[in-house]
């Protein structure tokens, strides 16, 4: 986790100098709101539209190595991308295209994750909405230990205002259900 933490800290660094907001998603936000569990990668949203795909690029650490052959062009095409450091560990870097994704990352707390690495996560509210967004088994399980671990802390009129607009648009009637059987 010590690699994690610091390759997040220096990449947002590099990214803030570029005048780059990101916060951090994924498996690493779950390790301070909810149920650590190993992860292997870094998950940024990123605060930059597809036209700029280039300055996202220009901004990156040098040591991270795109996974695409054209990264310029996939990260216009496909609004993500990945890349992976000389220890292998992979970062996910992905374009914030909703308007969810822009309050998401203005909303981003800074984080202390180890002595000297701070780091931007996105809020446990955020993080919650995004892994109910997703349809994979182990996203339901981070969020029921979010809830878990933060009980009464959330603002969960915050969560099922967010989850109302994502059932219209996704066509999901599911998620709020879904979302009120996790219990504290």
């Amino acid at each position: 986790m010590q690699h994690l933490f610091k390759n997040t800290s220096l990449l947002q660094d590099h990214l803030s100098k570029a005048g780059i907001p990101s916060a951090v998603i994924g498996g690493l936000a779950v390790a301070f709101y909810g149920n650590p569990r190993i992860t292997r990668d870094i998950d940024l949203k990123v605060l930059l539209d597809r036209p700029r795909a280039k300055d996202l690029l220009a901004a990156l650490p040098t040591h991270l190595q795109p996974l695409a052959k054209d990264p310029e062009a996939t990260l216009k095409k496909m609004g993500f991308l990945f890349f992976t450091d000389p220890q292998g560990m992979r970062v996910d870097l992905l374009l914030a295209e909703t308007s969810f994704d822009i309050q998401a990352i203005e909303r981003a707390k800074d984080i202390e994750a180890t002595p000297g690495d701070w780091i931007k996560v996105c809020t446990p509210e955020d993080l919650i909405i995004y892994k109910m967004i997703s349809t994979r088994p182990r996203d339901r399980e981070d969020v029921e230990g979010v809830v878990k671990r933060q009980k009464e802390k959330l603002d969960k009129d915050y969560i099922l205002n967010w989850l109302k607009q994502f059932e219209k648009a996704l066509d999901d009637s599911t998620l709020i259900q879904e979302f009120m059987k996790m219990k504290p």
